[in-house]
């Protein structure tokens, strides 16, 4: 008869708890295996859903509590399940699309499996019990690493997300601060007194976020954005010369979601480091180099996070101008100023111009009187933008409204020399307005002709006989009741 070798409960040194917990490390080492084949055989064996039925049963609990993690093998274990888990679940590379870009059929099933793989991460972290063991912390954050990398490509709605992976993605991330009792920037910046895991991250997204292969990997550029928006001044200087070539890697590229992605990463550094960083190493110039290159795109998504953008990178290389003997001629802003005012004049395209029109306020402001050298473009751009309606909101014309007052205000000095040109464009708007028969809600006509009476009311403070005289003429066009009674409005205030 053949000697039974079988594990019993006679058998010297075992228990019952011993053969179920030798036995599920068994069944997760063949699952941790099984998640290492090919795809084809993989989808036969399904070993994400065995994974989701092991752990949801109770008997986990022996690989995770603290007498479990007293031993090598269990940290070999479940750091073997994490790695083979995100692996499996993960947005794999693609070869040949960089040029053509992404399409939804790439990721079929892709988000299925995601949702699955961070449910039963989920399992596993909401299983982890705390610890104050050197081993048992490796264990944690060896399994909450690979969790949080997952779930941080399905933070935001893409071509591979789904609301389910949304859900789950979120609910993981739960899960994980609420193991810690921390926050995303805490966590990731090292802000309650132990490492953060940011440098952890971008050490391993590296070898997949190179020139040469970047776009192979479409959902790491998600979780570079995400842990980068979280790691704030002053830690994020410690970590600056490893963040800025991804930054330029997503602004030089052809996409135009790439290159909104590369400037949001960009304002963010801006924001969060020192001006005086910025400008050692020629930094704000490199930065700058790449942004300006985008001032030619006439892509509404991305001049409305450019132009911001590069005004507060033009402020950090302004501090080099002021430190140099002589302060160039044509500065940077005005460089910009001129190519937004450039390709103002020659869009066509009503959101465009409401995008651009958007911006026209800051750099008025910011370059102050030195706006008098731009003032033949700048009103030929203002007036004929005043000239063409935009939609029933007219979010256009109430920008550039703004911005006239701005210039008044601003570079006053000049103003009376172009105050009839001004004048007559404000009181032809202001007929327009009040004779619009159009779809323009009221409210929007009311705020509109409101703009424009405080234009004229700066024009009257600034140059009192002139407009008054004007104003006084135009009344005797006859333009209509109500037309001449905001001019009478305006001719009446003190």
């Amino acid at each position: 008869m053949a000697e039974d070798t079988s594990l019993s409960s006679d058998t010297p040194g075992t228990t019952n708890s011993d053969q179920s917990r030798q036995r599920l490390f068994g069944k997760l080492r063949e699952i941790c295996d099984d998640l290492s084949l090919n795809e084809p055989d993989r989808v036969k064996k399904d070993p994400l859903r065995q994974l989701l039925e092991v752990v949801c049963n109770s008997d986990f609990n022996h690989v995770v509590d603290k007498g479990s993690f007293a031993t090598g093998e269990t940290e070999q274990l479940l750091a073997k399940l994490a790695m083979s888990l995100y692996d499996y679940s993960r947005i794999r590379e693609y070869s040949g699309k960089e040029d053509v870009g992404y399409v939804a059929n790439d990721f079929d099933g892709s988000a299925e499996m995601a949702a699955i793989g961070m449910q039963c991460f989920s399992l596993i972290v909401s299983k982890l019990q705390p610890d104050e063991s050197e081993r048992a912390n490796r264990i944690q954050k060896c399994v909450a690493f690979y969790a949080l990398l997952l779930s941080l490509e399905h933070t935001e709605q893409t071509l591979w997300t789904s609301p389910t992976s949304l859900n789950a993605s979120d609910k993981l991330l739960r899960d994980l601060f609420d193991l810690y009792g921390t926050s995303a920037e805490k966590l990731l910046s090292g802000l309650d007194d132990r490492q953060g895991w940011f440098g952890d991250i971008l050490c391993f997204i590296r070898p997949r976020f190179m020139r040469n292969n970047w776009k192979q990997s479409p959902s790491l550029k998600h979780v570079f954005q995400w842990c980068l928006v979280h790691v704030k001044f002053p830690q994020l200087s410690d970590y600056l010369d490893r963040v800025l070539p991804a930054c330029l890697l997503l602004l030089d590229d052809h996409e135009v979601d790439n290159q909104v992605m590369g400037v949001r990463c960009i304002d963010h550094i801006v924001d969060n480091v020192s001006k005086t960083e910025l400008s050692w190493f020629g930094r704000a110039d490199v930065i700058y180099d790449s942004l300006q290159k985008l001032t030619y795109s006439q892509d509404p998504q991305l001049i409305r996070v450019l132009h911001p953008c590069l005004l507060k990178i033009l402020a950090a290389m302004d501090m080099k101008w002021k430190k140099s003997d002589a302060l160039p001629v044509v500065s940077g802003y005005d460089e910009i100023f001129q190519r937004l005012l450039y390709n103002m004049e020659m869009e066509s395209k009503l959101d465009a111009r409401h995008a651009q029109s958007q911006h026209l306020t800051l750099y008025i402001e910011t370059l102050g009187i030195n706006t008098v050298k731009h003032f033949s473009q700048l009103f030929r751009v203002m007036f004929s933008f005043l000239e063409v309606y935009d939609g029933p909101h007219e979010r256009t014309r109430i920008n550039v409204l703004n911005a006239l007052k701005a210039t008044v205000v601003t570079c006053w000095p000049r103003i009376p020399n172009h105050c009839e040109q001004i004048l007559k464009s404000l009181i032809k708007l202001l007929y327009e307005t009040v004779s619009d028969r159009t779809v323009t809600p009221h409210k929007i006509r009311e705020n509109l002709i409101t703009e424009i009476v405080e234009c004229l009311l700066l024009l009257k403070r600034l140059c009192p006989q002139r407009t008054v005289c004007a104003l006084k003429v135009i009344k005797q066009v006859g333009l209509g009741s109500i037309c001449t009674a905001y001019i009478n409005n305006v001719l009446d205030t003190e």
